[in-house]
């Protein structure tokens, strides 16, 4: 329901603006196993390959679905039904046979 910016510099923004990060937020993204985690990059945006859309595609899906869960059931619930690796990873890999 709150929290810092993880390393997000568009977050970082937002936080500095409203000087709080006491509100929720869904975070969708997908990950380049190229790219070392909490390694700076000289870029935002690059063009994504054809399975990256798809992962991104998969992605977006269920954050829309935690934002729609959210507004139906409370953010608690919808955290703790959104919130779990092995099912997001499932999802978006296409791999419906992990465990919840």
């Amino acid at each position: 329901p709150g929290g810092g910016a993880g390393g997000h510099h568009g977050m970082e923004s937002i936080l500095d603006r409203l000087g709080t990060g006491d509100f929720p937020r869904i975070r969708i993204g997908i990950r380049d196993p190229e790219v070392v985690k909490d390694e700076n990059v000289d870029y935002l945006l690059t063009p994504l390959g054809e399975e990256p859309w798809k992962a991104l595609a998969a992605a977006a899906e269920i954050a829309a679905q935690a934002a729609l869960d959210a507004v139906a059931s409370g953010w608690p619930q919808a955290m703790n039904r959104h919130n779990r690796r092995i099912k997001r990873e499932a999802a978006v890999s296409g791999d419906n046979h992990k465990e919840e």
